[in-house]
């Protein structure tokens, strides 16, 4: 696996600076996460609340990262539409919208190495 990097803050932490962050409401998380709006109520008003780990995923693949980014908060900006809409997908429609989306890099860095250059 990757290598191991200290988490600096609590998932609760990295949910609230998320939410923040995007404007996004505790309903709308919730429904494009798939998680209870109920859980993460609990989580943003206890200091000392939680959630299990398939939750804490969703989430942070909601925001369009996995846990350990979400919580270094590496990466975590407002989330993309195709996060979005990711994580409404079947696992068969992630993996197609995944397929496309790795041609279309493809397909671009083939143009941008074809393309000539400036003198």
């Amino acid at each position: 696996m990757g290598k191991n990097v200290p988490m600096s803050k609590s998932f609760r932490e990295a949910y609230l600076a998320a939410k923040a962050a995007s404007g996004f409401s505790a309903a709308k998380i919730a429904k494009g996460a798939g998680v209870s709006e109920e859980q993460l109520k609990k989580l943003a008003q206890r200091e000392t609340a939680s959630t299990n780990v398939d939750d804490a995923v969703k989430i942070a693949v909601f925001f369009g990262v996995i846990v350990e980014e979400f919580i270094d908060g590496r990466k975590v900006t407002a989330p993309g539409r195709i996060a979005e809409i990711s994580t409404r997908l079947s696992p068969e429609g992630r993996a197609l919208l995944e397929r496309v989306a790795e041609a279309q890099l493809v397909s671009e860095e083939n143009q941008s190495q074809k393309s000539p250059s400036a003198d």
